[in-house]
This record gives C-alpha cells, sequence and structure tokens, in this order.
C-alpha cells in the first residue's frame, strides 16, 4: 500500500485512544505579542521557507487535533493574510462538518499572554476534551505533538509536559477540565505559570521524556533562530498516530474578533 493510502486510512479512523476513550483534541496557538525584541513580528519570521506561524499550524494540522484557534492581536491583519496564503484550511474530519482552524483576534493583546489564553481558550468547542496550548515563537513538529498527546492520555495528569534531564519543555497538553482556570488567568499573578506550579505542587502534573530539541527552542532574538536549525531528531512516537495534512480552498476560513 502506498504512503498516501496509508495516511488517508489513518485520517479516516475516529479519534478513539488506546484505552477506547474518546478524546476530542483542540490546540490554541499564541501569537498576539508585538515582538519588539525580535524586530519582525514573530509569527512572520520565515522558518523552512515559510512563516513561523504558518509551520506552526501545519506541524498542528498534522496530527491528531480536531481544530485549531490562532489567536493574534498586533499585526492581525496581516498575519491572517499570510497564514491564509501558506496554510489551506483543510477538510473538515470524516467526523463532523467543522472548520479545522479558527483566527481569533484579542483586541486586549497588550495586557499580556493571559489574555491570549482567556481568548483561545474560550474558542474552544464545548466538546474539546484535551488542548494543546503552544506560543508562535516555539516551533515543534507533528511527531513530537502526536507524542506529547499519546503521553498525556496515557499518565492521566491534568497537564502533562515534555522534557529531559528533569528539564521542563514545551508545549503543554492539558485536560479540558482545567478550561475554567485558564479562563480566568490573570498576568499580575503570574498567569499560565503560576497555574502550572499550583499543579506540579498537587501532583497533578506529568513530565514526558522526550529526546527532541526543538522541546526547549524559544526564538526572542534573531540569534536564538539561527542557532535553532538543527536536525530534528525525535524518537520513534510511542503513543498516538499522525494524521496527513490535505485541504481545499482558504475561502473555508473564519475569523472572529
Amino acid at each position: 500500500m502506498s504512503r498516501s493510502a496509508k495516511d488517508q486510512r489513518a485520517w479516516e479512523k475516529s479519534p478513539v485512544s488506546d484505552s477506547g476513550v474518546l478524546r476530542r483534541w483542540e490546540a490554541v496557538v499564541l501569537a498576539a505579542g508585538a515582538s519588539t525584541r525580535m524586530g519582525i513580528h514573530k509569527a512572520l519570521m520565515a522558518w523552512e521557507g515559510q512563516p513561523l506561524v504558518a509551520h506552526q499550524v501545519k506541524e498542528l494540522l498534522a496530527t491528531r487535533a480536531r481544530r485549531v484557534v490562532v489567536v493574534l492581536g498586533a499585526q492581525a491583519q496581516q498575519i491572517a493574510a499570510e497564514l491564509q496564503r501558506h496554510v489551506r484550511q483543510p477538510p473538515a474530519a470524516p467526523w463532523g462538518a467543522e472548520p479545522r482552524v479558527e483566527i481569533v483576534v484579542n483586541s486586549k493583546w497588550r495586557e499580556g499572554k493571559s489574555s491570549s489564553i482567556r481568548s483561545g481558550v474560550s474558542a474552544l468547542s464545548a466538546e474539546a476534551t484535551d488542548l494543546l496550548l503552544l506560543t508562535v515563537d516555539q516551533p515543534i513538529r507533528a511527531e513530537v505533538l502526536e507524542g506529547l498527546m499519546g503521553a498525556h492520555e496515557t499518565m492521566g495528569k491534568p497537564v502533562t509536559l515534555p522534557g529531559a534531564g528533569g528539564r521542563k519543555g514545551h508545549p503543554i497538553a492539558l485536560s479540558a477540565g482545567l478550561r475554567e482556570d485558564l479562563g480566568s488567568l490573570q498576568e499580575e499573578h503570574q498567569g499560565l505559570r503560576a497555574l502550572i506550579r499550583r499543579l506540579e505542587q498537587e501532583g497533578r502534573m506529568a513530565l514526558y521524556e522526550m529526546a527532541a530539541p526543538c522541546i526547549f527552542w524559544n526564538f526572542n532574538r534573531p540569534e536564538d533562530a539561527s542557532c535553532a536549525h538543527e536536525p530534528v531528531r525525535v524518537r520513534p512516537v510511542a503513543f498516538g498516530r499522525k494524521f496527513p495534512l490535505s485541504g481545499k480552498s482558504k475561502s473555508d476560513w473564519e475569523v472572529l474578533e
């Protein structure tokens, strides 16, 4: 059987974990900040021949995630146009008729990351059971995402972080049961950092060891990106499936204010 045929058969499987529990994964990409230290908006910086925001969305679309919510703020119109130019809106999964990519504009982006998390979480569907939360300036791979998603389902904690040697990386996998906590984050109370710290202290956080350099990449200055163009080798995915990217017209995009 050809690779494309195998990919199509994988895509047609229902989103059920190995434990038999019906899971609905969704993702939030935070791309609302002004990127003042970078000199160019991080979402628009070139990465593997495309804007970084397009890379992030494509990698997410190659996983079992049912929806990807992209939160924009500064330069929202320009970033949305570039994203729609580089990423075709894929068709809805066979088990639903919804579009898979949604752009949300956070009018309060100047208040900090917590406001963007709140905007992204509010756009999640009521049926979401699990969430991937990532920022646009931390390039990731679909294989890493799938490994993290499978580990989150298997390890059974409300939050799962990738890591290596005890060091925590990104992105973050969370159970949708934390929706209320995420929707009330405030920068003045250390936002997401404080929530993760509390869950760790309560024994409700899992650390999944992964041999993937990209879980530690974080682009704040131009020199950060220049040292990250190394080959990415991840160990074979222990959990989950990888789905192919396919698509139709970008006219199916939905932009919410």
